[in-house]
Parts: structure tokens; sequence; C-alpha cells
């Protein structure tokens, strides 16, 4: 099975989403980091929809969900210089959103460091079936 960026639960000793079977060993570090880290942070205006990043999320969501890639792996879909999240298992907004924010596993925090960016403003996300973990979510921000 290949490795699922971001794939990692919400509540500590939870199996991670869309891995049975496979427990998330940092989450209460990596939560314990974001929760340091939104503490020491000034409130940023919120995110607002593109239908350009949309579109660009949509295509690639699609892309990803019938094959078998590595993430950031673009074939059929425009390369764009945005910055990018892609999440695999649930099709839940709440936990997709968790997922990317708590960054369990992640050393760079690149999913964090995207979501939480204040020189992005616009973003566009999409979810989509997955043929082998449920669903696959893409998000584009800049």
């Amino acid at each position: 099975m290949p490795a699922v960026s971001a794939a990692v639960c919400c509540q500590r000793g939870k199996e991670i989403q869309g891995r049975a079977g496979v427990k998330d060993r940092n989450l209460a570090k990596y939560k314990a980091s974001l929760l340091k880290e939104l503490a020491s942070r000034q409130p940023s205006e919120a995110l607002v929809f593109d239908e350009a990043l949309y579109d660009d999320a949509h295509c690639y969501a699609t892309e990803l969900s019938t094959h078998k890639r590595a993430a950031h792996q673009r074939i059929n879909c425009e390369k764009s210089n945005y910055a990018e999240c892609i999440f695999w298992g649930s099709g839940e907004g709440r936990i997709i959103a968790l997922e990317w924010l708590v960054d369990s596993g992640i050393g760079t925090l690149g999913h964090r460091k995207n979501c939480l960016n204040p020189d992005y403003s616009i973003t566009g996300i999409k979810i989509a079936q997955h043929y082998q973990f449920g669903h696959c979510a893409v998000g584009e921000f800049e």
C-alpha cells in the first residue's frame, strides 16, 4: 500500500483514517504543536472560494481518484504554481481540514503551513471518490 500523506486520525488512540489497524503514534505531539502555534498567532481573514482554484482542484482530484500515482504527480491536469494539499481517506470536510492542520507525521508541516499562511487569501477544494482509499481531496491555495 502506498504512503498516504496526512492520513491520520483526529483523536488519540484512533486508527488512521482509511488504514485499518494502523495507529498514529505522533498525534499527541503534532496536536500539541498545532495548539501552541494557533495560540501564538494573530487572527487572519478566512480563505475565500475561487473558481479557478476549484477547477484546478477538481481536475486533479478526478485524476487522482482513478489513477495510482504519487501525490503531486500530475499527468493529465495542467501543472500549477498554487500551494497544494492532498488527502486520502474520509470524505468529510471536517476530518480533512483537521488532518491538514494537525499534519501528523509530516515533518515539514507543509499542509499546515499552506492552510494557515496569511499570504494566501483564496482557495479551491474538491473531494472525489477514490478507487482504493474511499475518497481523495485536493486543496489549492493562493
